[in-house]
């Protein structure tokens, strides 16, 4: 196994958490390109393993172990929408496995652990770093099993993450992603829900802040981050431990659900803030600005006050607790207990 797992005395785990589309993946981008932290492809283990943390049910066999590495390493080969495409890495499993071993901890926390430390030396760094955004649901309970973990909790304007959500088809699309996630994606949409997730999300965030403070979570504002990015990865490498480096900057940008992003580019967009004020329509303007606006304000955001198309506005109503459903079918095969996991992101 040689050096591979040279820095385990000194990992510790950086979580990058926020509403989806609030800038996640290119905090992400922009810190795996310095010398000491990589970030993995979105793990969702919260959402999708809960149950592992309660019970030793994973290890009652050697083949049940193995099976979960190898769909741990198939979602960070391809990418989380292909964890279909389950692959085998036995070399990987080996590794694993011996460094789970030497641990002496035979619990999911300590498996998840060495999986993280596998990939972040697989790139010769010194620590990892977790993407899923919804893991700013679950800080809590990530600190009760990695008690030194820190997180920057991402926040943008409303109205620019209901944007981006609604146009976030385009970007699976063009990233060749599976046709059901396409299809997920643009069904998934709908003001009302988008914006319930995002009042979910700030408000689970700002909780966890109140309780541990800012030795633990950073609030990163969008923003502010991609009009002035160094100053703000600076400010994120000093409060997780990092040395800031200037390929920081030099980001690739793929994801982005904005439709002029036809390739991958680099650099930080900040013409994205405002997109929202022509490319919404003044219905989901005025729903996202009831749902969201209290909590917007407080967080600096100026309301429009738009008024609605009245017709549209009863139309985004009466259809909504049809999508809720049908968002739900979709989505309900991600969930090991779907209705706990939708109490606790919208109706906690």
């Amino acid at each position: 196994m040689g050096s591979l797992f040279k820095n385990i005395n000194n990992q510790r785990l950086i979580f990058i958490v926020g509403m989806a589309r609030t800038g996640t993946t290119l905090m992400a981008r922009s810190l795996s390109k310095g010398p000491d932290l990589y970030f993995l492809n979105e793990t969702h283990f919260m959402r999708e393993y809960q149950s592992y943390f309660l019970s030793d049910s994973l290890f009652e066999n050697d083949k049940l172990t193995a099976k979960f590495i190898n769909q741990f390493i198939t979602i960070q080969r391809k990418d989380y929408y292909r964890k279909s495409e389950y692959q085998e890495y036995p070399d990987a499993v080996q590794k694993v496995n011996e460094q789970f071993n030497k641990k002496g901890e035979k619990n999911f926390a300590a498996l998840l652990r060495c999986l993280f430390e596998y990939e972040a030396n697989q790139k010769r760094k010194k620590h990892a770093g977790d993407q899923t955004p919804n893991h700013v649901f679950f800080i809590d309970q990530i600190l009760s099993h990695f008690p030194e973990a820190q997180f920057i909790n991402m926040i943008r304007d409303p109205r620019a993450v209901v944007l981006s959500q609604k146009n976030k088809w385009k970007a699976a699309k063009r990233q060749k992603q599976p046709l059901f996630e396409i299809i997920r994606a643009k069904i998934n949409y709908h003001p009302i829900t988008q914006s319930i997730l995002w009042k979910r999300a700030v408000n689970s965030g700002n909780a966890a802040f109140q309780r541990y403070g800012e030795t633990k979570i950073i609030k990163v504002f969008y923003e502010q981050f991609v009009t002035e990015p160094k100053e703000h990865l600076q400010n994120v490498c000093e409060f997780i431990g990092t040395e800031y480096d200037e390929m920081m900057l030099e980001t690739s940008v793929s994801m982005s659900s904005n439709i002029s992003y036809a390739k991958k580019t680099v650099g930080f967009d900040s013409s994205l803030i405002d997109k929202w004020k022509t490319m919404l329509s003044s219905s989901e303007i005025f729903l996202v600005e009831i749902i969201c606006g209290k909590d917007a304000a407080e967080l600096g955001y100026q309301m429009s006050g738009k008024k609605p198309n009245y017709l549209w506005l009863l139309i985004y109503i009466a259809i909504f607790p049809f999508h809720v459903v049908l968002a739900y079918l979709l989505s309900a095969s991600r969930f090991k207990n779907p209705f706990k996991t939708l109490k606790q992101m919208i109706f906690k």
